[in-house]
Order: C-alpha cells, then structure tokens, then sequence
C-alpha cells in the first residue's frame, strides 16, 4: 500500500509540465568548467506572475519549460576563473574581473527576468584562482 506522500509524488510526475514546478538545481562546476573559465546557468520564473520564486535548473528542465507560454528563461554564462579586481594589461587594455563580468551578465539578464539580481548576489559564486 502507497503512502500518502508517494501517491503525492506520483500524481505530481504525472502533470503535464506547465502546470508543476521546475525541479531546481544546483551546479557543481567540473574541472573541465574550471578549464574552460566559466559555466552555462539556467534560470525560470513564471511568467504570470511579478516575484515568483526564481528557479536554477537544468539546462534540459530549461529547455523544456522556457518553450512553454507558462515561464520566461534566461540563461548566462557565468565565469568561475580569473582576477577578482580590474585590470589593465601592459597595453592599457581592460581586464574585467569575474565580479564586473558577472555583474554584467546579471545586468542583461534582468532585461528579461527582472529579480534575479535578488537571486544571484555573490558575484563570486563558484570562483577559483
């Protein structure tokens, strides 16, 4: 005999993807992302409704659910490698830290999904020398 709460989880697998909530996620950063200088993160919120709960997922879970009329998507490139303080090279070239360039990628995001800054607040997330 099924418990009430594996009946529950059951009867939510079963709706239809509009209609139950992204399962969130939380990345874990390979040494190939490390290798790479960043990761790709992908964030949803419901698109009906001003300060829904801001959801990271995967990236398939995004995909599935940012081609739905239910939620808006963004996804951005977050560097994990670099200066944590501006620079200028030898050439007087700019060199923007990983929190300017976050902070931009953030910035841009929130043309789209406009509290993820709430959600996104340590620019240095993931970060290592």
């Amino acid at each position: 005999m099924k418990t009430d709460l594996e009946l529950y989880k059951k009867l939510r697998e079963d709706l239809p993807i509009p209609l139950r909530p992204p399962r969130a996620f939380y990345p874990k950063p390979s040494e190939e992302d490390y290798n790479k200088g960043y990761i790709e993160r992908y964030f949803l919120q419901k698109r009906d409704t001003k300060g829904s709960p801001i959801f990271e997922v995967k990236r398939t879970t995004y995909v599935s659910y940012h081609s739905t009329p239910f939620y808006i998507g963004v996804r951005l490139k977050w560097r994990i490698i670099g200066n944590l303080v501006d620079k200028y090279d030898d050439k007087n070239v700019f060199i923007p830290s990983v929190q300017t360039s976050n902070g931009k990628a953030i910035a841009e995001a929130e043309k789209i999904m406009d509290d993820i800054n709430l959600y996104l607040v340590n620019l240095k997330q993931f970060h290592r020398d």
